[in-house]
């Protein structure tokens, strides 16, 4: 038999590389084309995981490296192309997914820094990422799940740099009774419905705390979380040590207090 060989940390598996391996098996006229996944990281596991999740149904035999044995009956043919390779996942790449990888991908909260960083400028980016530390801290300190929170904190601004006339857009079309609203505020209700829609997400909570994360006019605990830490954001112009402290100990009474802040502070701004 004749049989492709294509090599790849698969980080993870995309569309071009498939479409590739049908292109290659009908040219050389393979029997059988083999997907041989670097088995080196920690991640072996989730990347397995996604390579089948991408070759499904696609008659395509998987196997990591290690695993690679070939003999003199049959005839082997490397028909990796590099090229096509994903270099880091960003929110752009996720087009070169399935929906089933990119639901594993949100379920397991693979990911989450390069596709928030990707769609951030420099000094939002360094915003996200303390938000998210904090967030997993209140989720700590509340017994809650510091994984899910940590996922909703890196998440909670990904439309926030998108252009205006973009997340106009999304308004427009799911939830055109904000259009009023300070459009900088819409990143939230975007940031949801691309969570949804673009990444699969299936967590409600998650999806619900982004969407409130600015306004903080939801009482649920991963809400409470992701509003209080990005107010609370140390990288601030202002002391939040005690509020922190506060949230880290008792969310509710944190959020209340974070709350009637941002309420005076917005009356005196003149802003309500």
């Amino acid at each position: 038999m004749n049989i492709g060989l294509f090599y790849g940390r698969f980080d993870p598996v995309s569309l071009p590389e498939i479409r590739h391996a049908f292109t290659e098996k009908k040219k050389l006229a393979l029997n059988e084309v083999w997907f041989i996944m670097d088995d080196e990281g920690t991640d072996c596991k989730h990347r397995m995981t996604l390579l089948k999740l991408g070759l499904h149904g696609k008659g395509f035999r998987v196997l990591r490296k290690s695993e690679l044995v070939t003999d003199n009956r049959n005839r082997y043919i490397d028909i990796t192309d590099g090229s096509l390779a994903i270099r880091e996942l960003g929110f752009n790449e996720l087009k070169l997914l399935n929906t089933r990888q990119k639901r594993y991908i949100m379920d397991h909260y693979l990911y989450l820094e390069s596709i928030s960083k990707s769609t951030l400028k420099e000094k939002r980016w360094a915003h996200v990422q303390r938000v998210a530390d904090l967030c997993v801290q209140f989720a700590r300190g509340n017994g809650y799940d510091q994984q899910k929170a940590y996922c909703a904190g890196m998440l909670h601004d990904l439309a926030k740099n998108m252009d205006k006339d973009i997340q106009e857009y999304y308004v427009r079309t799911y939830c055109p009774e904000i259009l009023d609203d300070n459009w900088q505020t819409w990143h939230r209700p975007v940031a949801a419905v691309l969570l949804k829609s673009k990444l699969k997400m299936s967590d409600r909570e998650i999806i619900k705390a982004v969407r409130h994360h600015c306004i903080g006019d939801d009482e649920s605990v991963l809400s409470m979380i992701v509003y209080c830490a990005d107010k609370l954001d140390p990288g601030r112009d202002y002391d939040s040590s005690r509020e922190i402290a506060l949230c880290t100990a008792n969310i509710k009474r944190g959020y209340q207090t974070v709350r009637q802040q941002q309420f005076e502070y917005l009356k005196k701004e003149g802003v309500i």
